[in-house]
């Protein structure tokens, strides 16, 4: 196991993201020296306490860096519903979804994927599960890593 990946994963999971609330999402292209990324970008407000003990929502945009694959479940008027709340995210190193993707998603056609190996294809990628209050529904992103920028 990468210790970097563990490490990215526990940084993560610290966060409490339980009854934030997603109120944006949206996918950036980055160029960077020639090297072309995805990052997906989600504005949350977070449920935090201010100095009196008194919780109350912040601002803030969490990025996940170096996206590869971002499957997503909603139901809008069911997010809406349910005040947009996030019941809770999680971060792993795998997950049953990698291999779902790798022995399915991309035999489907003849999509040219490069120097990709089908059978590894989300090595190095970490497994982000962000799941709201149903019926809101379920946020999968494999991304290299993430970064939360309270605003």
């Amino acid at each position: 196991m990468d210790n970097s990946m563990k490490e990215i994963c526990d940084r993560f999971n610290k966060h409490n993201f339980h009854d934030s609330k997603l109120m944006l999402f949206q996918s950036i292209r980055q160029k960077e020296e020639e090297i072309i990324t995805e990052n997906v970008n989600f504005e949350i407000e977070i449920l935090k306490k201010n100095s009196s003990g008194i919780s109350e929502y912040k601002k803030a945009k969490l990025i996940f860096k170096d996206c590869r694959i971002i499957k997503m479940d909603l139901d809008l008027i069911g997010k809406r519903y349910c005040s947009d709340c996030v019941m809770n995210a999680v971060c792993s190193i795998d997950s049953q979804l990698n291999s779902n993707i790798e022995n399915n998603y991309f035999r489907r056609g003849p999509v040219s994927l490069g120097n990709d190996n089908l059978k590894n294809v989300l090595d190095g990628y970490l497994y982000f599960n962000i799941k709201l209050i149903p019926p809101g529904g379920e946020i999968d992103v494999f991304a290299k890593n993430f970064e939360l920028i309270m605003l």
